[in-house]
């Protein structure tokens, strides 16, 4: 019975093969290629990430006592080919839509983008909300922390990093658009991390200097230049942020408040910010001082003191911050504490 089985299946083998044709071989060739093809492109996502950031806010100057939860982000991010992708949402109030956009090679070292993303303009701005050292951003990063469509082409080479950015400015989908361009240069070693504070920068020091324009078509004198320092090492790090505004300066919400200060942004101002921390104890206690002088009509000036206990980095971490607004507008001087929590996964 054996012998009847294996004859049958010789046989059909033998008719098959004797049935194929150049044409059918070579059809056959393509499928296995374009399979082959389509398994490689697959094989780097997607990768899906989050975050959760909580937080305990308390201010006698604003009869204020409560928890507020900050963050709640999904990202999706892989690559499809040369082709990369990132996905991210936040759904702490309701679901809002931040990044959405597709990075690919021009040639060379020059990437583009495109999609909706945060423009290339200020470091402090494009530091992500999980990395930053105090529980809000100084008076720079608040302006350009925010996402907008648009299209950016980037690159580097050896110590110099640069973005050209074309995104909606303040008409929207008219077709005027805020152009803006971003220049960074590595003075000391490996350049600044992409997080504030001292966890994860190296043993020897490292600093990067930076200077950035704008210039929003929608709005007349809607423009302005940044100039940025930042660096430090494992155990210490420093930063400071200047940023020159024009005469007709527009924004988006009309103040670059943090979680409770109340300091707006002014036109034909010159808002800075200086920060340094310190590591207490290596990768797990650190403590950092920040300045800021927002330039406005009420003369606002900030002081920060935060303390962050790193339980596993930025993916785990207790953050204690006090704040301090002075003014010339007593409605405006604040204090408040804040405790925050986070965890990535």
């Amino acid at each position: 019975m054996k012998k009847l089985v294996y004859s049958a299946i010789a046989l059909a083998v033998t008719s098959t093969g004797a049935l194929a044709t150049d044409t059918d071989w070579s059809t056959l060739d393509q499928e296995i290629e374009a399979l082959t093809t389509s398994s490689a492109l697959d094989t780097t996502g997607p990768n899906v990430s989050g975050r959760i950031r909580t937080s305990y806010l308390n201010s006698s100057d604003l009869n204020l006592g409560g928890f507020e939860v900050n963050d709640v982000r999904f990202i999706v991010a892989g690559k499809r080919g040369d082709y990369g992708y990132k996905l991210q949402a936040d759904f702490a109030d309701s679901p809002v839509l931040l990044d959405a956009y597709i990075d690919f090679p021009l040639g060379g070292q020059v990437n583009g983008r495109f999609g909706q993303f945060k423009p290339g303009v200020s470091r402090s701005g494009l530091i992500s909300s999980g990395k930053l050292f105090f529980i809000d951003r100084n008076v720079v990063g608040q302006l350009w922390n925010a996402r907008t469509p648009g299209f950016m082409v980037s690159g580097a080479f050896d110590q110099i990093a640069w973005s050209i950015t074309a995104t909606n400015g303040s008409d929207g989908l008219a077709d005027e658009y805020l152009l803006a361009g971003h220049v960074t240069f590595d003075l000391m070693g490996e350049g600044a991390s992409d997080s504030e504070g001292a966890y994860g920068g190296t043993d020897d020091p490292s600093a990067t200097a930076g200077i950035a324009f704008w210039d929003d078509g929608g709005v007349d004198n809607n423009s302005g230049t940044v100039l940025e320092f930042h660096g430090g090492t494992n155990v210490y790090s420093f930063g400071a942020d200047i940023m020159d505004l024009d005469t007709g300066l527009v924004a988006t919400n009309g103040s670059l408040t943090g979680m409770l200060g109340s300091a707006s942004l002014a036109a034909d101002s010159t808002p800075w910010s200086i920060q340094g921390t310190y590591m207490l104890q290596p990768d797990t206690w650190e403590i950092g001082l920040r300045y800021q002088d927002f330039d406005n009509s009420a003369d606002e000036n900030k002081l920060d003191l935060g303390v962050i206990n790193y339980l596993d980095g930025h993916n785990l971490k207790w953050t204690f911050q006090y704040s301090s607004t002075t003014s010339d507008v007593a409605a405006n001087e604040i204090d408040w504490l804040g405790l925050s929590l986070q965890i990535i996964f």
